[in-house]
C-alpha cells in the first residue's frame, strides 16, 4: 500500500468516527472493522489475484467450513472457560496477549477456538489462519502496530512450537491492539507470556454425537473410534 493509500484508509477510518480507544459497540458495525482488516493484510501482503486476504478468514467464513457445522457439544465447565476468555481477550482491559490452545490430533481445539469467538464481544476483530505456514502472522500483526486505528484479534492454526515464541514477541510493539490465539498439538515453551490451554478430548456420549453428525457410521466402528480416541 503507497503513502496515498495509506492516507485514504486513515481518512475513511476518520469518517467512521471511531478510534481504538473507543471500538464499534455494536456487533453489526462492521464497516470499520473491514478496513481495519484490508489495511493489516495489505501490510502483511497477504493478497489473491481477487483482491480478498489469501490464507486469512474472517469469522463468518471460517464458521461455514463443513466440519463446523454439527452442533456443539459443550458443558457447564466449557461455557465457563469462554466466558471466562472472553474477558481475557478484551482488546481494551484483557491480561491475556496470547492463549495457545493445544491438545491431541481430533480432539476438537479449532472448534473450541471457533466456539470462543463466535459469540465474543470483540468477534468483529476475528480473522483465522488455517495454517500457519501459508501466512506471515508475525507482518499481520506488525500490521496492527503500525497503523494506530487498527486492532484485531489474529485465530492461527496448525502452530509448530517453533513457531509460538516468534509469533509472540510480534505482540510487544501493538500495544494490546492485537490479540493472538494460536492452535497447536504442543504445551507452551513460555507459559508465563503464552497462556497455555488444554483441550481435552470429549466424553464417549459427546464424542458419538458429533461423529455420527459427521458421517452416519455403524455402532461398532463408532465405538472403536471413541474408544481409541479417549485413551490418548
Amino acid at each position: 500500500m503507497n503513502r496515498s493509500s495509506v492516507h485514504k484508509a486513515t481518512r475513511v477510518w476518520g469518517t467512521e468516527g471511531h478510534r481504538y480507544g473507543s471500538p464499534p459497540s455494536q456487533p453489526g458495525d462492521s464497516a470499520f472493522t473491514q478496513v481495519i482488516r484490508r489495511r493489516a493484510c495489505d501490510t502483511a501482503g497477504v493478497r489473491d489475484r481477487t483482491g480478498r486476504p489469501e490464507g486469512v478468514l474472517r469469522l463468518p467464513k471460517w464458521s461455514q467450513a463443513a466440519v463446523h457445522q454439527v452442533a456443539w457439544q459443550s458443558t457447564p465447565e466449557v461455557d465457563a472457560k469462554i466466558a471466562e476468555l472472553h474477558g481475557d481477550l478484551d482488546l481494551r482491559a484483557g491480561r491475556c496477549l496470547h492463549l495457545h490452545v493445544h491438545g491431541r490430533p481430533g480432539v476438537g481445539k479449532t472448534r473450541f477456538v471457533l466456539e470462543l469467538c463466535r459469540n465474543a464481544p470483540w468477534r468483529e476483530f476475528v480473522v483465522y489462519v488455517p495454517q500457519a505456514s501459508d501466512v506471515p502472522v508475525a507482518r499481520l500483526i506488525d500490521g496492527v502496530s503500525e497503523e494506530r486505528n487498527a486492532a484485531l484479534v489474529v485465530v492461527v492454526d496448525e502452530v509448530q512450537y517453533e513457531q509460538l515464541r516468534p509469533l509472540r514477541d510480534a505482540l510487544d510493539y501493538a500495544e494490546g491492539r492485537a490479540r493472538l490465539i494460536t492452535i497447536g498439538h504442543s504445551d507452551s515453551p513460555e507459559p508465563a507470556r503464552i497462556h497455555p490451554l488444554r483441550v481435552s478430548p470429549l466424553g464417549p456420549e459427546a464424542l458419538g454425537t458429533t461423529v455420527r453428525g459427521w458421517h452416519p457410521c455403524r455402532e461398532s466402528t463408532l465405538s472403536l473410534w471413541s474408544t481409541s480416541l479417549m485413551a490418548m
